[in-house]
């Protein structure tokens, strides 16, 4: 993939990353006081409020996509990887909260 292409996954991802990111936090607050315990049930709330987010950024932004169309990103190609990006980001903070708890 193109580097022209990361930098619009990017530009596609900050346009709503304040959610998942919120997300992401409280997970962490989460896991540093529950430890380990809960991480299963958090990767799938995170999972199921993405697809959420998804369903919800999909029928409010609809003329948005259109422009990462005409630069031949395709949607499944901005979700994937911007989903990909978030789910990798959320799971390296788990393991370092976690071996930091040690």
């Amino acid at each position: 993939m193109q580097l022209k292409k990361y930098g619009l996954i990017l530009r596609f991802y900050k346009s709503y990353a304040l959610a998942p990111l919120l997300i992401t936090l409280a997970c962490w607050r989460l896991v540093l006081f529950y430890g380990s315990h809960i991480v299963v049930l958090l990767c799938i709330f995170k999972i199921v409020t993405y697809l959420f987010l998804y369903f919800l950024l999909n029928n409010y932004n609809r003329k948005r996509l259109y422009f990462y169309y005409n630069l031949h990103l395709s949607k499944a190609e901005l979700w994937y990887l911007s989903f990909l990006f978030d789910l990798l980001f959320f799971i390296a903070g788990i393991f370092i909260i976690l071996i930091g708890k040690r």
